[in-house]
């Protein structure tokens, strides 16, 4: 049985983390049925827990289609190398795909206090107070520069939803049960235990470096797990909202008037228009999430009670409203 770690947040039951935890395999007739759906905007290589790749299709439309054309003949196997590794993953006992850079399921890893939550509660009251200042200007600056940029910027805006979402789900915690019922939500939330996990194990860093944390990750990455662990978990979030907001607008702009009148479109300036808002959306949600989840999650690990993170969390959202109301 998995034992949550002293100081853990108490959302992280064991039924919470044996469901992080699970090595989970992919079906071959879910993954064609999202390449033939949304294959063009990298879906199935998002499915197979291929982020990267995924979203080099996302910003290139499958490569102009002929990637997802030629990825029909890869299909089965990506498949079945994702299962393959899995189950090696799970014989020898490490972190599934998606974990990486986490402890593995293991009582004396995930009961063991890191070295940095122990040193947070060492120090002194003077020195806390410091930090949380510091982590407030964090919010701050994230906050207004992201609303003043919404007015200004298309795409903007659709990154406002997305860090206001997190910022919520973020500060609820494990959030009430009829969260799980609302679709797309069971999602995010397990995302956001996938944060809490990640930074409970490795330091969120410093009020600067949490300000520049997307920009440090991606200079890490190349050369360490721990880094490329949390690029990966904001590139997820940013991908998958900038995906979201590229449907919405794929029903309203492109298929009711074909429908509705039968008119041709200009499809490339549409396509230029779209690729311009799903790079801004997923820029402005990469960058700006790290370092909004980060100090949360910092607050929900080391805080007696849920009060300090929902307290910076609607001042997150009277940041962004601030820069709103000023662009």
């Amino acid at each position: 049985m998995v034992a949550a770690p002293p100081s853990l947040d108490t959302d992280f039951s064991r039924e919470v983390l044996e469901d992080l935890y699970a090595y989970r395999r992919k079906r071959r007739w879910l993954a064609w049925l999202i390449w033939f759906g949304l294959g063009w905007m990298g879906g199935h290589r998002f499915y197979l827990e291929r982020p990267f790749s995924g979203l080099a299709q996302l910003f290139t439309g499958g490569g102009a289609l002929v990637w997802w054309l030629l990825d029909a003949g890869r299909i089965d196997q990506m498949v079945r190398e994702h299962n393959e590794e899995q189950a090696e993953r799970e014989h020898e006992g490490r972190p599934p795909i998606g974990m990486e850079g986490m402890p593995p399921l293991r009582e004396e890893e995930l009961s063991r206090v890191p070295d940095w939550v122990a040193r947070w509660h060492g120090r002194s009251r003077l020195r806390r107070g410091l930090r949380l200042a510091g982590d407030v200007l964090v919010l701050l600056v994230a906050g207004t520069g992201l609303g003043g940029l919404a007015m200004e910027t298309d795409g903007a805006l659709e990154a406002v939803v997305a860090v206001v979402l997190l910022a919520v789900m973020v500060s609820l915690g494990a959030g009430p049960a009829w969260l799980d019922a609302v679709p797309g939500t069971r999602a995010l939330v397990r995302w956001t235990h996938r944060l809490r996990v990640y930074y409970y194990h490795n330091e969120p860093g410093s009020p600067p470096e949490l300000l520049l944390r997307s920009l440090l990750g991606m200079l890490w990455a190349p050369f360490r797990t721990e880094s490329r662990a949390e690029v990966r978990l904001y590139v997820e979030l940013g991908a998958a909202f900038a995906a979201i907001f590229l449907l919405l607008d794929v029903v309203p702009e492109v298929l009711v008037p074909l429908v509705a009148s039968g008119r041709s479109l200009d499809f490339g300036l549409v396509l230029e228009q779209w690729l311009a808002e799903l790079f801004t959306t997923f820029l402005l949600t990469y960058a700006l999430a790290a370092p909004v989840g980060g100090v949360l999650t910092l607050y929900v690990l080391v805080a007696r009670t849920h009060t300090l993170p929902r307290i910076l969390a609607i001042f997150t959202l009277g940041s962004i409203a601030l820069g709103l109301t000023s662009g």
